[in-house]
Formats: C-alpha cells, sequence, structure tokens
C-alpha cells in the first residue's frame, strides 16, 4: 500500500489530475487533499485509492471512485 506524506502531489483512482496532501492519518490509512488545479478538495480518502504521480492506477470499473476510510 502506498503511504503518502504530508504537502506531496499524488493520483487519485477514478479521478484526473493531481491532488496535494493535506493531512494523512497514518493509523486510518486516509488522506485529506486538495486538487492542484482547481482546488477541489476531498476528505477521509484510503491510501488504496492514491497512488504516486509515476504510479499507474490499476483498471477500473465505470463510476469507481475513491474509497473513503
Amino acid at each position: 500500500m502506498y503511504m503518502p506524506l504530508v504537502r506531496e502531489c499524488v493520483r487519485v483512482e477514478g479521478r484526473n489530475g493531481l491532488f496535494m496532501v493535506l493531512r494523512a492519518d497514518y493509523k486510518r490509512h486516509c488522506a485529506d487533499l486538495m486538487g492542484v488545479s482547481n482546488k477541489e478538495q476531498m476528505t477521509g480518502i484510503s491510501f488504496t485509492s492514491l497512488f504516486a504521480i509515476g504510479e499507474a492506477p490499476e483498471p477500473q470499473l465505470e463510476g469507481a471512485g475513491p474509497r473513503p476510510c
């Protein structure tokens, strides 16, 4: 499982664009994120839905999105 760092840019399963990690809860394995280009905020996103910038996410079903904690 990928463990992001605070202020690191990541990709999110089911979403386009990059997101910056605002807060990471390493006990619950989830993070709060903010979009780099659109400033969209997402809270409680499971680490299993996050990927390093150079890492390709697994193919997914239509309508799938990030998993909440």
